[in-house]
């Protein structure tokens, strides 16, 4: 038998490999990600037992080896990142079909050693010290390729075909938008070979570091809410497929309220979020 799962990840299954049968077990959320890949086509039964559990059975002489291996690599891979929902501090404010996917690259600190993770560290970096900082040309490209490709890799992870989307990030005033979420969903579109759209705000918000959990979702639908006067969005996002970039997912209140923005305003079919960390604390000052 083989499990994958991480603590505080939505990502879970099990695989039980026997002489004649293959039994995956699964949540939700990878039933309907297994089902968008090339050996779509697995027969679903839910558990008894269990809720939002599902049970598919691979006869070995109907399914060939490569199928079950191709399921486990793409689980081995997957389970390195982790797979965001609602959490409590902002589960009341949500219905929870704003962000259809969420996957970031790694914690920012190690949950043992309370370090930060080398991606976390990258992240720290490019984003802090970076623009006030003396960095070595050479500093400056390891960090940049670490987030781009932890980045890349959570992108490789969701069997989507990407030319189908439009890349974005969270909305910033002109001023901020040379700032590191901005570079990295534009580097990732570049990548990925699609549309980079980006939403400026026509007056900056008031800082979000020390505001608390239900403050930040309060700002950020009250400048979803009045468009006209504080947004320059691009009609391209009309009943598109959009992907958020950002580096860091602390509460997710920005990704969420953004999400549920496009959702209702611009009838987004799916949202998927990506970011390169995930803070330990997911109430940031709460």
């Amino acid at each position: 038998m083989c499990e994958y799962r991480r603590d505080r990840s939505k990502f879970w299954m099990k695989i039980f490999i026997e002489e004649k049968l293959v039994k995956i077990c699964a949540n939700a959320m990878v039933r309907n990600l297994l089902d968008l890949m090339p050996f779509s086509g697995l027969y679903w039964n839910r558990s008894k037992n269990y809720d939002d559990i599902y049970i598919a059975s691979l006869s070995n002489d109907i399914y060939e080896k490569k199928t079950v291996d191709g399921i486990q690599n793409w689980a081995m891979r997957s389970n390195r990142h982790l797979w965001l929902g609602l959490n409590k501090n902002i589960k009341d404010f949500f219905h929870g079909d704003e962000v259809d996917y969420c996957i970031a690259g790694d914690w920012n600190f190690d949950v043992e050693t309370r370090t930060r993770t080398p991606i976390g560290n990258a992240e720290y970096q490019m984003k802090y010290r970076f623009p006030i900082c003396s960095f070595e040309s050479y500093e400056v490209s390891k960090y940049n390729e670490m987030l781009n490709e932890i980045i890349l890799d959570c992108l490789y992870c969701m069997p989507f075909s990407w030319n189908h989307f439009i890349f974005t990030t969270i909305p910033a005033v002109k001023e901020k938008q040379d700032r590191l979420a901005w570079d990295l969903a534009k580097r990732a579109a570049e990548t990925m070979g699609v549309s980079f759209r980006g939403v400026t705000l026509l007056q900056d918000k008031p800082q979000m570091k020390e505001q608390l959990v239900e403050n930040k979702i309060k700002i950020w639908k009250n400048i979803f809410c009045c468009q006209n006067q504080n947004l320059l969005v691009p009609q391209a996002f009309y009943e598109k497929n959009i992907c958020i970039v950002d580096d860091l997912y602390q509460s997710g209140a920005s990704i969420w309220c953004f999400a549920e923005f496009l959702k209702k305003r611009y009838n987004a079919k799916t949202i998927v979020a990506v970011t390169a960390v995930k803070a330990l604390k997911d109430g940031g000052n709460k």
